[in-house]
């Protein structure tokens, strides 16, 4: 997925706080076994040579994935982790297939934030939500 956005970054956190929780709701909601949590990894870039020749083009290149907690009981502390450790390893190789994909040289990374750890605490919002309703019950 590719999005354009010119000068505002603040877009990348509210699509990726909506990306995020969209995913555990549906999932929460659902109550099958297709329970996950959806990993959001952003990757803003700009490109070095503008298609009009014009001013600077950003764009965020991102990749979802999908975190499965149906097979845990995230009352249980040990598997609150195993959904944690999860979400990093998802986040990882998210962030690793991006940096693949788009090894370009005319895609210049702007952003001073980690991508792994942008992705792993966004998604540790939505995590963190569900183990506080599972330990509630």
């Amino acid at each position: 997925m590719i999005k354009k956005i010119i000068g505002n970054t603040t877009l990348v956190a509210v699509l990726a706080s909506f990306a995020v929780f969209a995913g555990a709701g549906s999932a929460m909601a659902q109550g099958t076994s297709t329970e996950s949590i959806t990993v959001y990894a952003p990757y803003i870039t700009h490109q070095k040579v503008p298609a009009n020749g014009k001013g600077m083009v950003y764009s965020v290149l991102s990749m979802l994935g999908s975190v499965s907690y149906s097979d845990l009981d995230l009352s249980r502390t040990s598997d609150a982790k195993v959904l944690t450790a999860r979400v990093g390893d998802t986040a990882k190789k998210l962030c690793d297939a991006i940096k693949k994909k788009y090894s370009d040289p005319a895609y210049v990374l702007v952003s001073s934030g980690d991508c792994v750890k942008t992705a792993t605490n966004q998604s540790m919002e939505a995590v963190n939500l569900l183990i506080s309703a599972y330990a509630k019950h």
